[in-house]
């Protein structure tokens, strides 16, 4: 006969907590991080070490792409790029695309993008609301102008059809 243990209800929760407090080690937040599982949806224990403030940068990096509300949310994540201005360099063209198609990221992590080696994330970058702010009057025409200058072969055509009939 199997004897089972209770656990506590709040056992699930103290990872969590633990991760999230921002007292906790930066060696302390690396064991954290290296016990998840490798999966690709975030779990709430890596969402709290990526919004953590003494998360290390290396263990932060990789975090971006699972985790990128919370890293978002992590308020050392502007001075990141002060200390190093390619700290997201690493990272794929598509994960930053993703990042920035996030309305949240700070001016100081996308100003630096608008110069990255892959054109697409330095466009996608200088087009971002952070460093080209809100919408003007004329952001329908600007929008069919960027489309039809999008180098995706025969479907640019069809993308500014679409843009034009609104």
């Amino acid at each position: 006969m199997k004897r089972t243990i209770p656990i506590p209800a709040n056992a699930a929760a103290a990872p969590v907590a633990e991760a999230a407090n921002p007292a906790t080690s930066p060696a302390r937040l690396r064991q954290i991080a290296q016990a998840q599982p490798a999966r690709v949806e975030p779990t709430p224990v890596l969402e709290a070490v990526a919004a953590n403030p003494n998360t290390p940068p290396d263990v932060l990096l990789p975090l971006v792409t699972r985790c990128t509300d919370a890293f978002l949310r992590n308020p050392v994540t502007p001075l990141l790029l002060l200390e190093d201005p390619h700290f997201l360099h690493p990272l794929p063209a598509d994960a930053l695309k993703r990042l920035l198609m996030r309305p949240t990221a700070p001016p100081l992590l996308v100003a630096p993008l608008t110069r990255h080696r892959d054109s697409d994330v330095a466009q996608a970058a200088g087009l971002h609301v952070s460093v080209a702010g809100e919408a003007g009057p004329e952001w329908e025409a600007e929008a069919a102008d960027l489309i039809r200058g999008l180098r995706i072969g025969f479907a640019a055509e069809q993308l500014a059809e679409l843009a034009e009939l609104g």
